[in-house]
């Protein structure tokens, strides 16, 4: 089958978890004996991307410049760089569009792809822009009443990789939407750590989170709580693993507020090939955000055999059950995620018994079951 798949970024120029989904997703489907083609976006200002490792062909859109770094995925494309994607497109049986709300991918859908022939996925509604309040949030509204939910309402077939995002996508379209996960490969310590991140670990035992610095991952959450661990264990820290978003300054006030901040670590992103290394000398993972998707991060820890602590919100609850295969408290409450992070610290049977769990709850996402079904829907968008 002609596969087109049509997604908001893919590596090396991406800023999440979505870029090496993708990436996953569109090898497997190579191997499984398709032919697929990868449309995506170049952010502005970012480097060449070197596609020619990939066994598929993958032709980037340059986009607008983005007016803050939080947006870089979002903006539309540039005009001038869509002259090529009509003819990159053609042949398609069918095309996969992924991302709800990215100028980007609507702009493909409106104007290059037949709906009869599109699967769209969700990974989640826009958060940032939805909750700024304000005239961003007014603007988001009239974008999507007019033009963004079109993708959702008008593609062949609808899928979430969630069930809270199903939930979401049938009250907002009225039809009916099916969960296909995001599959997982599960981290490898392929490369050796860089020095500057070893040095971080060596200070003493840590908690461990993993993501972009943003108001979404509630990592403010995870300071507090530190806060309140340290007064029992003067010696715990906190390394937060990802660029700044838009957070940092704010993330560093508070734990100088705080009295925490030379126990609260900001070294970076760490790469992929490295960061097995960081959670495997990780105390604890703990997952404090307002809103998931889907949690790749929780699925990262299991592959560890880490334990996790994780709010009880969106695609955590469809990975994670509370006292299983890891500990849940609900969004922003503090002293609840003290009290998990307590327990898995000080009780080695319970950790050991949601390290087990997890690595069991990491096996079943595998990639080619994820192909396998969207293979199945790709069958009815491409009749």
């Amino acid at each position: 089958m002609n596969i087109a798949l049509v997604v908001p970024e893919f590596p090396p120029d991406t800023i999440g978890g979505g870029g090496p989904v993708f990436a996953s997703l569109a090898a497997t489907l190579s191997r499984r004996g398709h032919n697929v083609r990868v449309l995506t976006s170049r952010t502005h200002g970012a480097p060449p991307a070197g596609d020619r490792g990939y066994p598929f062909p993958v032709h980037r859109v340059a986009q607008l410049r983005h007016f803050s770094p939080q947006y870089r995925t979002y903006m539309p494309p540039s005009p001038f760089a869509l002259a090529g994607v009509r003819a990159f497109l053609a042949g398609s049986d069918v095309y996969h569009l992924h991302g709800y709300g990215m100028a980007f991918v609507d702009t493909v859908f409106n104007f290059f792809v037949p709906a009869n022939r599109s699967v769209f996925t969700t990974h989640g509604f826009p958060y940032t822009a939805r909750t700024a309040g304000g005239a961003l949030s007014a603007a988001y509204a009239a974008y999507d009443a007019v033009f963004g939910s079109r993708i959702l309402r008008r593609s062949r077939v609808a899928t979430a990789v969630s069930s809270l995002l199903a939930w979401e996508a049938q009250a907002a379209s009225g039809r009916e939407v099916a969960v296909v996960p995001n599959g997982f490969v599960p981290l490898e310590a392929s490369a050796q750590l860089d020095p500057r991140f070893e040095r971080e670990m060596d200070k003493g035992p840590f908690l461990l989170g993993v993501g972009r610095l943003e108001e979404l991952k509630g990592f403010q959450f995870a300071i507090e709580a530190l806060a309140q661990l340290r007064a029992r264990d003067p010696a715990l820290r906190l390394v937060l693993a990802g660029y700044d978003n838009g957070a940092e300054r704010g993330l560093r006030d508070l734990a100088k507020r705080l009295g925490v901040a030379e126990a609260v670590s900001f070294p970076g992103a760490v790469p992929r090939d490295q960061i097995a290394h960081v959670y495997d000398r990780a105390a604890c993972v703990v997952v404090s955000s307002k809103y998931e998707s889907f949690s790749l991060v929780t699925l990262e820890a299991m592959s560890r055999g880490v334990p996790c602590v994780a709010s009880a919100v969106g695609g955590v609850l469809d990975i994670a059950t509370d006292g299983v295969n890891a500990l849940l408290f609900s969004v922003g409450d503090v002293s609840a995620m003290a009290a998990c992070i307590e327990r898995v610290r000080t009780d080695a049977g319970l950790r050991d018994r949601i390290a087990a769990a997890g690595r069991a709850t990491v096996e079943q996402y595998s990639w080619d079951d994820v192909a396998r079904r969207y293979e199945q829907l790709y069958g009815v968008a491409s009749q």
